[in-house]
């Protein structure tokens, strides 16, 4: 079987993305998303997104970790799936709307066209911090346990933020999640929106907050490139 896909990154935040409107991979591809990912024997990538065909939106979006398990959402990932369905002709007026694990997404071209601008939604306000609660296996969080994302104040309106992600279990260059989570931390204590976090690859993803109903409605803006396309 031949399999066509992009490899693209968001931030270098990277990623195997397949067209799978018609589909043709098997429902649990756990095994075939650690061959791909594999950065020796395989395209290398933190992650597998499809991009799949649904009755109500442009389109429905799935991942899965290096690992080969599956992930609610990733949101550099969200980015690079939203580019290539608009690459393909998908939605309206340069923006889709699309299915995920976490909830229906919007994304459009970002300012003056800048990478890719997702529109993640409604976000409640974060909590106090808990004593050990940002550890990758902590109780509170298993199974699926979490990313753990280290920020630093830079100056106003700038934060820098290293992630070990989960799935990956290494350092990632960026997460896109996390930094919708930092910002949100920051605007927590005081600092004022928009943020602009500063990746470990060098890129920097800006997130925009807007106070809606006593949480925030929330926006981050990237890169969304494609490196090469290939054949597996």
């Amino acid at each position: 079987m031949k399999i066509p896909f992009l490899k693209m990154h968001g931030a270098a935040n990277d990623f195997v993305v397949i067209d799978h409107r018609r589909p043709f991979l098997e429902d649990e591809p756990g095994a075939l998303v650690r061959r791909l990912c594999d950065r020796r024997r395989g395209v290398g990538a933190d992650g597998v997104l499809l991009v799949e065909s649904d009755a109500e939106l442009d389109f429905a979006m799935r991942y899965w970790n290096a690992d080969g398990r599956p992930a609610e959402f990733c949101g550099n990932g969200a980015r690079c799936v939203a580019r290539m369905a608009l690459d393909l002709g998908l939605g309206q007026d340069g923006r889709v709307r699309f299915r995920t694990d976490a909830g229906v997404m919007e994304a459009r071209r970002g300012p003056h066209g800048s990478g890719i601008e997702l529109l993640f939604g409604r976000v409640e306000p974060p909590e106090s911090p808990r004593e050990l609660a940002a550890l990758r296996h902590h109780a509170e969080f298993e199974p699926a346990g979490a990313n753990v994302d280290f920020v630093a104040r830079l100056g106003p309106g700038r934060v820098a933020m290293r992630t070990y992600e989960r799935g990956v279990e290494d350092e990632t260059m960026a997460c896109g999640s996390g930094a919708m989570a930092a910002a949100l931390c920051a605007v927590a204590e005081g600092e004022r929106a928009p943020v602009a976090v500063m990746t470990a690859g060098g890129d920097v993803l800006q997130v925009g907050l807007e106070a809606a109903d006593g949480a925030q409605r929330v926006t981050l803006i990237g890169p969304a490139e494609v490196a090469f396309q290939g054949v597996w």
